[in-house]
C-alpha cells in the first residue's frame, strides 16, 4: 500500500519505518518536488506546502514534523523567516532549516537554532542537516514524553464539591487539638 497526496508523499509502502517526517516548504513547483525527493531517498516522510499558510495549517492539523525546510521568498504572505518564527514559538521541538539564494538573514530574523544554506549546495547537505535535525527533535520528544510517563504515575489530587453542611461539620469544636496546633504554626 502506498500514499500519494499533494500534500504528502510516501514513494515507500506506509508500513515501512521512517526516520522522521519533514514539511518542505516552497514556491517553485518543480524545485519543491526535486528538493522534497532528497529526504524521501534518506527515508523520511515528507509534507509538502506551497507556502508559509499552507504550513502553518499542515502544523496546525497536528502533523508531527520534525524539521521545516522552507525557502525564503515566496509570495503572497508570511517569507520563509516569519514562518520559522511562529514555527519556533508554537512547535518548540519543531527544527527549522531555511534556504535561500538571494535574501540572507539579518539580524532577528533567523530564530535561535535554526539554520540557512546557501542555494544552490550539494543535495547531501539538506539531508545532512534534516537527518542530524530530526534526530535532535525526536530525542526531546521522547525526553518529554518520559516525563509525561512520570508525572502520570503521581498521585493525582481530586477535588469533590462540598456538601452543603460542610460548615457546620468544619467548626472549631470538631477539630482536634493537633490540627488547631499545626494550623497556628503555619500562620
Amino acid at each position: 500500500m502506498r500514499f500519494v497526496s499533494p500534500f504528502f508523499r510516501s514513494v515507500r509502502p506506509v508500513s515501512h519505518l521512517f526516520l522522521g517526517t519533514v514539511l518542505r516548504v516552497e514556491d517553485e513547483p518543480l524545485v519543491r518536488l526535486v528538493t522534497a525527493d532528497l529526504p524521501i531517498e534518506a527515508d523520511f516522510r515528507v509534507a509538502e506546502a506551497a507556502n508559509a499558510d499552507e504550513a502553518l495549517t499542515l502544523l496546525s492539523a497536528g502533523v508531527d514534523v520534525d524539521v521545516v525546510f522552507s525557502d525564503v521568498e515566496m509570495p503572497p504572505g508570511l517569507n520563509g523567516y516569519a514562518l520559522a518564527r511562529q514555527v519556533y514559538e508554537q512547535w518548540l521541538s519543531t527544527e527549522i532549516l531555511i534556504t535561500s539564494g538571494r535574501e540572507w538573514p539579518r539580524g532577528g530574523d533567523l530564530p535561535p537554532g535554526g539554520a540557512i544554506l546557501a542555494k544552490p549546495c550539494p543535495s547531501e547537505t539538506p539531508v545532512s542537516y534534516v537527518r542530524s535535525a530530526a534526530e535532535r527533535t525526536q530525542a526531546a520528544r521522547a525526553g518529554r514524553s518520559a516525563e509525561q510517563r512520570s508525572i502520570g504515575g503521581m498521585a493525582r489530587l481530586c477535588h469533590f464539591p462540598r456538601p452543603a453542611n460542610a460548615r457546620k461539620a468544619n467548626t472549631a469544636s470538631h477539630r482536634s487539638p493537633h490540627a488547631a496546633q499545626a494550623r497556628a504554626s503555619v500562620l
